[in-house]
């Protein structure tokens, strides 16, 4: 059997650890920042707890709108967040988030497991402007 897709990047983010663990978990936090670039954040709504769930919705500029969902499977407060991820019904690929101190600021790791092949590379790209786009959220920008 082959081994299941996996993506991992990464970014360092000028902000304390705990504030960038907020900013995965509190809606008025992530809708400031998480979706790729391109993208209008249209809401998120969560019940941030092991076993809770979230949902997740955004627009591309050709006006598609993306739903995602999952559920959290693991949270350690200001370390690590673990999630699934999917459409409604097919939530089945994980994403790992690790926070580390780095420097003055926080270096965070996202791990995409479980991910169809065909998916690697858009979320790749994905996740990469995701993560800026929190860069941008910590340096005052507000993307």
């Amino acid at each position: 059997m082959n081994a299941t897709p996996q993506l991992t990047v990464t970014q360092f983010i000028n902000g304390k650890r705990s504030r960038v663990f907020e900013a995965w978990l509190k809606p008025e936090l992530v809708m400031q920042w998480f979706s790729p670039e391109n993208m209008t954040r249209l809401s998120f709504r969560t019940d941030a707890k092991v076993e809770g769930s979230y949902i997740h919705t955004m627009r591309s500029p050709d006006g598609i709108e993306y739903t995602t969902v999952g559920k959290y499977l693991e949270i350690v407060e200001n370390e690590k967040i673990v999630f699934t991820w999917g459409k409604e019904g097919s939530a089945d690929s994980v994403v790992t988030i690790t926070l580390e101190d780095q420097d003055s600021g926080t270096l965070v790791t996202l791990t995409h497991a479980k991910l169809p092949e065909d998916l690697v590379t858009g979320h790749v790209a994905g996740w990469e402007s995701a993560l800026r786009n929190l860069e941008k959220f910590f340096k005052g920008d507000r993307a």
